[in-house]
């Protein structure tokens, strides 16, 4: 067949437009007559595009005048900007880049998308009407790919990461950024959710790529960086997964779920016809753990051989953050509009896969969760901590809430999103000891519970700089490439903002801004810029993000007034996990604008409401203005600002703040949340998992993991109690025996429980203590509490203690259990929802001064190092001293164990508990 002159590809290209909807149907080729009745084979060129917005992470939204013109935004390549510069409306985005668009771009319900994501072809056109489907489609050129999106006024509403750009650039080739406006559009004038995908024949396909003989790049770009990533430091060639989790009504599971493919999602949403508002609500703080499933059904127990009432098996006890997650999507699902979520969606990277876990013995647990150090990842044992693996289940979870809810979500990162390595869980750097001591609480454990649990690596950090913010990338190539970003609806306009590329809280506990970290590049000028834009339309505007503006350090009630200042040389607990950068903009310009309704943060696992008044001072001298680091323009500057703050629950919270912007700090969505209301539990209190609603007359509530599904995230007061004790110096005062031995008194510090606790209270708060003497069995005595005035309870153990202690061969631990009284705390804000069922136990010595008085000395020895003279000489000096102590029992104190009372011992519990604590480790301790 000879070329075709300039008039036969003209006549080609007016054939092309009449028979456009067999060439959208085929997609691959057409067969096209010419008026000189020969035939041509015309197929279709590869237009390859991904579409930035919307994303799984920031869907559209859509209210009743969006919807007659809705906008995407594509990155596309060389031939994309050729074809747009072509046509008879050259370099306006004529017919031909209208027909590659209506060729390659598809909308359809997303109760339908399973079926046809899993084949393209099956999508039906965008305009079924022929004759008006070009003039319908509008294609506008937004320049050369860069870090700004801007909408069809103009207006800058979205960011891009460099290394999305990057990305974007050097992987797929895409040099231009443009938008598609799509007038009426038939399938998106009926509420309800949709799906909108880009699809061309895949000429160059790659393993990762789901279709072989269609390609959507946002599928092979998210297929790719688990491809490339989640076995990265593998030695063997296993091949990363392929299809997200499997997510039923009870939870999720490990198992790859064939029916729902790893792609990329682009949700449309529609609300249904008059709806102005939407009612929002606002997770954070998932940090869902895939090692957290690991636990369950772990059989360790802190008391051996006791009854299950009294010290049951730990790992259905161990609070777990994505079956909060799961519940708390489901709940929110059901109520809210819109759902937030910022931040913090796993806990790092790398992860445990617990498909691998195959024995429920605790022993198998310790050898599972050992790690020493970076190479135990990324060479010892790589394919058992692959990366992203918890990335993947926030994705299942994510994708299931949108598939049985048909709602919104939006997303923000936090800090977490950048932490590569798993640490302990108790971890700690030498010196320094307990560098996050809030995670046993988390999990709803007592510090010696969870390392008991955990095992041996309980300790280890891997890495204590942790955060790298490359590993963001994976956040933004899974959820959304959007880095901050905005958008209107109806009366609303919704504004999320990044954590950014720093964080610090060794610098802010020196300025005694507290170690929660600190976003540190954060305000950016990008994100200034979006922000005031967001701000300028006459709406209610909603910011949020991971990081706070107001929020409480745990030290501080709620009820107090505090101080947030604005210069850099000084940091509050009052504005603990707060931002560093452009501090003047955050919370002058955009904190009191007139139009930001609301400010939702999380980070901090504290629910709270607070509000910020600013005060304002002359900058009158060169040494003031660089000692604050105020900017040169500033005659006046913002210095500082009052806060207050509310529980929201607190009856009061519906008035407050009330015609100011309300900050509003939502609670740990996955792990235990933390409360000081009013001073009680010496700020280490506890709440129920959850989130936040805000409904349309601007009202706000709680929404709180259900208890009766997730029973093991409820409280646990005696959990309080243990952090009460080792982090704030001690839970009791003295608990000491009298006269001849039997009699013993405990008086707590009962300021540490509440600055208001009332002697009656004291009466009624330890129902009964009992002693458990374990050796080959567990012998117990008990006592109940007999007031004995001065805040001091007396407890009749009985001479039968006695005997017990003198005979140190007969037992090798002694655990005490104290069982709590709820009615104590009648009237007291912040305790009916915890669980004073479950005993505190811990593992104690008794004492008299020094000395130990149960404790075998031998014991702390190997057989080799008891022969030598010097240690042989040590032992017999401490059974000495124990038998002169034992002749004076009104000297007899208990005390949680010196050695094992915070951390168990492995080594004892692997030689006496062989069942359950059987491992192939060397333990030390």
């Amino acid at each position: 067949m000879s070329k075709p002159s300039t008039e036969m590809m003209k006549t080609m290209t007016d054939a092309i437009n009449n028979e456009l909807a067999v060439t959208l149907r085929t997609q691959n080729s057409s067969t096209v007559k010419t008026s000189g009745q020969q035939t041509y084979k015309v197929v279709q060129p590869i237009y390859n595009a991904v579409i930035l917005h919307p994303s799984l992470g920031c869907p559209l939204l859509l209210d009743d005048d969006r919807k007659s013109s809705i906008e995407l935004y594509l990155a596309a390549g060389a031939d994309f900007f050729q074809t747009y510069h072509s046509g008879s409306n050259a370099g306006q985005g004529g017919n031909p880049v209208k027909m590659v668009i209506a060729a390659a771009l598809k909308v359809i319900p997303w109760d339908q998308s399973g079926a046809i994501l899993n084949h393209p072809a099956k999508a039906g056109l965008l305009y079924p009407d022929r004759a008006t489907n070009l003039a319908k489609i509008h294609c506008h050129l937004l320049g050369e790919l860069g870090s700004q999106l801007k909408n069809g006024q103009g207006q800058h509403f979205a960011n891009l990461r460099q290394s999305t750009i990057n990305q974007l650039r050097g992987q797929m080739g895409f040099t231009h950024l443009y938008r598609i406006t799509l007038k009426d559009l038939p399938m998106v004038q009926n509420s309800g959710l949709y799906e909108t995908f880009w699809s061309v024949r895949n000429e160059q396909p790659v393993t990762a790529d789901f279709h072989q003989k269609y390609l959507n790049s946002s599928d092979r770009l998210l297929r790719q960086c688990f491809e490339q990533n989640y076995y990265k430091y593998g030695k063997t060639q296993k091949e990363s997964p392929r299809y997200a989790f499997r997510v039923t009504d009870d939870g999720l599971s490990f198992e790859p779920d064939t029916s729902r493919p790893l792609l990329a999602r682009h949700p449309i949403y529609v609300a249904p016809e008059g709806k102005k508002k939407l009612s929002i609500g606002h997770l954070s703080d998932v940090h869902i753990s895939s090692r957290q499933y690991c636990y369950k059904g772990k059989g360790a127990t802190v008391i051996p051989g006791a009854d299950a009432e009294v010290s049951p098996p730990l790992g259905d006890m161990a609070n777990n953050n994505g079956d909060n997650f799961h519940d708390l999507l489901g709940q929110m699902g059901d109520k809210a509009d819109v759902l937030i979520i910022t931040g913090d969606l796993h806990d790092h990277l790398h992860n445990y896969d617990p498909t691998l876990l195959k024995s429920d013995q605790t022993g198998k647990l310790w050898e599972a969760m050992y790690l020493e150090k970076k190479t135990d990842v990324t060479k010892a044992r790589p394919d058992d901590f692959p990366f992203g693996i918890d990335a993947l289940s926030v994705y299942s979870l994510l994708i299931h809430f949108y598939d049985t809810h048909k709602k919104p979500l939006l997303l923000t990162s936090g800090n977490h999103e950048a932490y590569e390595f798993p640490y302990g869980i108790s971890p700690r750097v030498w010196p320094i000891g307990k560098v996050n001591e809030g995670v046993p609480l988390d999990h709803n454990l007592t510090i010696y519970e969870a390392i008991l649990l955990y095992g041996p690596g309980y300790s280890k950090v891997l890495e204590t700089g942790n955060f790298n913010s490359h590993h963001f990338d994976i956040f933004y190539t899974v959820f959304t490439p959007l880095t901050d970003y905005w958008q209107t609806f109806g009366d609303q306009c919704f504004v999320g903002v990044e954590w950014g590329d720093g964080e610090d809280y060794k610098v802010c506990a020196i300025r005694r801004g507290g170690t929660l970290p600190r976003a540190t590049q954060s305000l950016q000028d990008a994100q200034k810029s979006l922000v005031i834009e967001a701000l300028s339309h006459n709406k209610e505007s909603i910011l949020f993000s991971h990081f706070t503006l107001v929020n409480y350090g745990l030290g501080k009630p709620l009820e107090e007034q505090g101080d947030v200042y604005i210069g850099q040389p000084q940091l509050s607990a009052y504005d603990h996990g707060s931002s560093m950068k452009d501090r003047f903009s955050l919370y002058g310009e955009i904190l009191n604008h007139d139009n930001l309704k609301f400010s939702l943060a999380g980070h901090s696992h504290r629910a709270g409401l607070y509000v910020f008044h600013p005060e304002y001072k002359p900058v009158v001298s060169d040494p003031y203005r660089t000692m604050y680091g105020f900017p040169d323009e500033y005659a006046e500057a913002l210095v500082s600002g009052k806060t207050g703050g509310i529980h929201p629950e607190d009856k009061k919270a519906e008035s407050f703040a009330a015609g100011q912007t309300r900050i509003l700090v939502s609670a740990s969505t996955g792990p235990i949340p933390k409360q000081n209301i009013a001073g009680e539990m010496s700020g280490q209190g506890m709440e129920f998992p959850s989130g936040s609603m805000i409904d349309e007359n601007d009202r706000i509530s709680l929404v709180k993991v259900d208890e009766e599904k997730r029973k093991a995230a409820r409280p646990r007061f005696c959990v309080a109690c243990d952090y009460i004790d080792l982090m704030k110096d001690g839970f009791w005062e003295y608990f000491k025996a009298t006269g001849n031995g039997s009699t013993f008194e405990m008086k707590p510090h009962w300021e540490k429980i509440h600055p208001m606790f009332s002697e009656e209270a004291q009466q009624k708060l330890i129902e009964e203590v009992t002693l458990y003497l374990v050796g080959g069995s567990a012998e117990s005595v008990s006592a109940v509490p007999e007031p004995k005035g001065r805040g001091v309870l007396g407890f009749e153990l009985g001479e039968e203690i006695q005997e017990y202690l003198k005979d140190d061969a007969s037992f090798n631990a002694i655990f005490l259990s104290i069982k709590f009284n709820k009615s104590s705390f009648s009237g007291l804000k912040g305790f009916d929802h915890y669980n004073f069922s479950s005993p505190w136990n811990i593992q104690v010595g008794v004492y008299s001064g020094s000395t130990d008085v149960v404790h075998d000395p031998a014991g702390d020895y190997s057989e080799t190092a008891r022969k030598s003279p010097y240690v042989a000489s040590l032992i017999a000096a401490r059974k000495a001293a124990q038998d002169r102590a034992r002749k004076q029992p009104g000297r007899w104190e208990i005390k949680r164990h010196k050695k094992y009372g915070e951390v168990p011992s492995f080594k004892w519990r692997n030689r006496k508990l062989k069942r359950e604590y059987a491992c192939d480790m060397i333990l030390k301790h």
